[in-house]
């Protein structure tokens, strides 16, 4: 097994590890059903990422170029793996602000009054 084969199984275990916490938040309560949707458009973009990866694994045994070229052709497929897996770093990062939004750690009753200081404030300006 090649290197770039190692770095596409380890960013489609850093997914795979993605979709199971996002199938967990989605179990939790949040203040609004903007966290759940939030959820599911990263789980969209996980799935795609999810499915690219597996794609670019397969075609990785029977390279679409010719022998002269595969170098670069390998190249090409590590720096497309260096975005995915920079892709999942982001996506684990903003996940952490779903988490965070659960009512787990924000209690329904701060949240109202934080929303009606929003809304004064926007309709102020």
């Amino acid at each position: 097994m090649n290197m770039i084969e190692k770095s596409i199984d380890t960013a489609i275990e850093i997914s795979f590890s993605l979709k199971r916490r996002l199938v967990e938040l989605k179990y939790k309560e949040y203040p609004s059903n903007t966290s759940i949707k939030l959820i599911e458009t990263f789980e969209l973009i996980n799935k795609d990422i999810l499915d690219k990866l597996i794609k670019q694994k397969d075609v990785l045994h029977n390279p679409p170029v010719e022998d002269k070229n595969r170098l670069e052709y390998e190249e090409s497929v590590r720096r497309e793996i260096i975005r995915y897996n920079e892709l999942l770093f982001y996506l684990h990062y903003f996940i952490h602000f779903v988490e965070e939004s659960s009512t787990d750690h924000i209690s329904l009753g701060t949240t109202y009054p934080i929303e009606s200081i929003i809304r004064k404030l926007v309709l102020t300006r």
